[in-house]
C-alpha cells in the first residue's frame, strides 16, 4: 500500500464539510494531515491553505452591472448569483473569525468598492485602525481609470492628527472620541457625496473594530441603528466588517439584511451565508483579470 487516506463528512452550523485526511504516504512527509475538499460537478477538488497571489500586470477593474434596478452587484457575478446581489438600502455584515487575515476578508470588499468607483458611485470608509488614507489610495489607484475618479468619489474618515495635512478631498477628519460629535460629520459627508454620485448611491465600509476602540459601546450601538435607517432611507449600501468577540457583533447581526460568516477550515478560506442561508463555499484569490478578485466553489 502506497498510501492510506480517510474521507470525513461533518457539519458546521448545518453546512456540509468534506475533509480528506492523509494517514500515510509512502516516502513522502505529511506537512498537513487534513484538507477541505468538494465533489462539485461530480469532480474531486481539494483546497490548499489560502495564499495571496501576486498580480504581475495590474489592469483596470471591469465593472459588473447590477442584476436589476433593485440591487447592487457585489462586483463579482458568481457571488451575485449566490444570493442575488445586495438589495438597495441593505446592511451587510461580514462576520470574520479571528483566524481569517485582513487580506482574505478584504477581497469581498475590494470587488464592491472597485465596482462602485468605476461606475462613479460614492465610496465612504471607516478603515480598520484609522488606516492611512494615502495607503488606501495607493492600493486602489492601479485598478481605476484615473486618480480623479478616486479623489472625487471617495471619502475616508480619519482621526485628526496634529501637524498632519489632511486637507485633501478624499479625507474626512473626525475627532474619533465622541460619536455625538462625529455622526453629524458623517451625515454631512454622505449628503454631499450623494449629490455627485451616479444615481445618488453610496457604499459605506465600516470596521467595527475601529468604532469600538475609539467610541463608547452604547454610542456605537445607537449609531448602528441610525446608520442602518439612513442607509435604507437613501437606498445606499453599508458593509460592516466585524470580528468575532466584539461587543457590537450581536447588534450588527440584528440590524443586518445579509449576514456572511468567514472562517478557515484546514487552512482554506471559506464563507457561508447565515442570512440568507447558503451552503459553505471555498474562496481562492483570482488574479486572472489583472486585479484582486475571488473564485468561489461550493462544498458539495
Amino acid at each position: 500500500v502506497d498510501g492510506i487516506v480517510t474521507l470525513h463528512k461533518r457539519e458546521i452550523d448545518g453546512r456540509l464539510i468534506r475533509e480528506i485526511e492523509l494517514n500515510k504516504l509512502r516516502g513522502v512527509g505529511i506537512k498537513q494531515p487534513k484538507y477541505l475538499f468538494t465533489l462539485n460537478k461530480g469532480r474531486f477538488q481539494f483546497f490548499n491553505p489560502f495564499v495571496p497571489k501576486p498580480i504581475p500586470v495590474k489592469k483596470t477593474f471591469q465593472p459588473v452591472e447590477d442584476l436589476d434596478e433593485n440591487t447592487f452587484s457585489t462586483g463579482n457575478r458568481n457571488l451575485d448569483n449566490i444570493f442575488g446581489g445586495y438589495p438597495k438600502g441593505a446592511t451587510v455584515l461580514f462576520e470574520i473569525m479571528n483566524d481569517v487575515s485582513e487580506t482574505m476578508s478584504s477581497l469581498f470588499g475590494l470587488a464592491t468598492a472597485f465596482n462602485f468607483k468605476t461606475q462613479k458611485r460614492g465610496f465612504c470608509m471607516v478603515p480598520k485602525g484609522w488606516k492611512d488614507a494615502e495607503v488606501i489610495k495607493r492600493l486602489f489607484l492601479p485598478y481605476l481609470t484615473s486618480e480623479e475618479i478616486f479623489n472625487r468619489y471617495t471619502r475616508i474618515f480619519q482621526a485628526k492628527v496634529p501637524d498632519k495635512d489632511q486637507n485633501v478631498p478624499y479625507i474626512v477628519p473626525v475627532n474619533g472620541e465622541n460619536l455625538e460629535e462625529d455622526f453629524p460629520i458623517w451625515l454631512k459627508t454622505m449628503a454631499e457625496l450623494k449629490e455627485i454620485s451616479r444615481g445618488g448611491h453610496i457604499v459605506q465600509f465600516i470596521a467595527n473594530e475601529t468604532m469600538e476602540t475609539y467610541y463608547e459601546i452604547d454610542q456605537l450601538k445607537e449609531y448602528i441603528g441610525r446608520a442602518v435607517a439612513e442607509t435604507r432611507r437613501n437606498n445606499h449600501l453599508i458593509l460592516y466588517f466585524c470580528r468575532e468577540g466584539l461587543e457590537s457583533l450581536q447588534t450588527t447581526i440584528n440590524a443586518s439584511t445579509i449576514h456572511l460568516k468567514m472562517q478557515l477550515i484546514d487552512g482554506a478560506f471559506t464563507f457561508y451565508g447565515r442570512k440568507p442561508v447558503t451552503n459553505l463555499f471555498a474562496v481562492e484569490m483570482d488574479v486572472s483579470k489583472g486585479y484582486p478578485d475571488v473564485k468561489i466553489t461550493p462544498i458539495l
